[in-house]
């Protein structure tokens, strides 16, 4: 599946690669910044799987946002992200959460070692099918993949307001619609590698 916001490159081309590693030089702003998640939409994905969550790995972790909550949720939590700056940031954040430097298209875990895999704003940055054939691979039987964005609320006015003033629709409305359909595929891949569900 193409990605939307990459749909005049491959997803291998350094353009797209550069885009995908360009927000180290933001990482402070982002950890800053950067909204979390609502706890039950978290709980919600890792009651998918069968089974007790005691490990996951958050793929494309950025600086943390998601990491800080799965830490309060789940024993044992692997930050996996692409762009050593951003890694940086999480590390200062969180000292004591495993962290890997490492695309979601070649995650540094074993077979059947994940309990759950997440990614949080990040699912429009990987190539879908080869991120969903890894996330099959690391699952354990019963386990979960769950997918989460914040998007814009574009009925509250200042949001509306908000949308207009930067043009165009909110991209990650974009890449959540794209997801759906991949997240369709990815419960399918997963599904008949793992039985497990995809959440998102």
């Amino acid at each position: 599946m193409p990605d939307p916001l990459v749909s005049d490159v491959g997803p291998d081309s350094p353009s797209a690669v550069d885009r995908r590693l360009s927000f180290g030089a933001a990482a402070a702003e982002y950890a800053a910044a950067r909204p979390g998640y609502p706890r039950d939409a978290v709980a919600w994905i890792l009651a998918g799987a069968s089974g007790q969550v005691a490990r996951v790995a958050d793929i494309g972790a950025g600086t943390g946002a998601l990491t800080r909550l799965l830490v309060d949720l789940v024993p044992d939590v692997l930050a996996v992200e692409p762009d050593e700056a951003m890694l940086g940031q999480l590390r200062r954040t969180l000292p004591d959460v495993a962290t890997a430097l490492a695309p979601a298209e070649s995650l540094p875990c074993g077979a059947s070692e994940l309990d759950a895999v997440v990614a949080a704003q990040a699912w429009h940055w990987f190539d879908h099918e080869r991120a969903a054939a890894e996330f099959s691979r690391v699952l354990r039987p019963g386990g979960v993949v769950g997918l989460i964005w914040n998007v814009r609320d574009s009925s509250v006015p200042w949001m509306a307001d908000l949308q207009d003033i930067i043009g165009g629709d909110d991209t990650m409305r974009v890449a959540v619609a794209s997801a759906q359909g991949a997240t369709d595929d990815t419960a399918d891949d997963t599904a008949s590698a793992t039985d497990a569900p995809a959440r998102g």
